[in-house]
C-alpha cells in the first residue's frame, strides 16, 4: 500500500476498538481475538477512502485523469519521470 505504518496502525486500532503496537518488523500486534476477514474489511475500507482522499486532492488541483493509471491497488502517475 505504500502507506505509513503507523497511520495504519491508527486507523486499524480504531476501527477495531483495541490497542495494540508495531513490532520491530513493523507488523501489528493487536489486543484481542479478530478473525481475519474483519481486517480485510476495514483494510478495504482504508484503502477506498485513500483512494477518495487522492481523487478529491487531483481534482482540486485540476490535474486530469488521463494522466494516471488505476489498477487495484496503485495510482500511477503517466507523467512521472522518476
Amino acid at each position: 500500500m505504500h502507506m505509513q505504518p503507523e497511520h495504519v496502525m491508527t486507523f486499524l486500532l480504531a476501527e477495531l476498538g483495541t490497542s495494540g503496537s508495531l513490532d520491530g518488523q513493523q507488523r501489528l500486534v493487536v489486543k484481542g481475538r479478530f478473525a481475519p476477514k474483519r481486517f480485510e474489511e476495514i483494510l478495504r475500507r482504508y484503502m477506498s477512502m485513500i483512494f477518495f482522499v487522492l481523487i478529491v486532492v487531483l481534482e482540486a488541483k485540476a490535474v486530469f485523469a488521463d494522466q494516471f493509471s488505476f489498477t487495484d491497488e496503485y495510482v500511477i502517475c503517466n507523467n512521472y519521470k522518476g
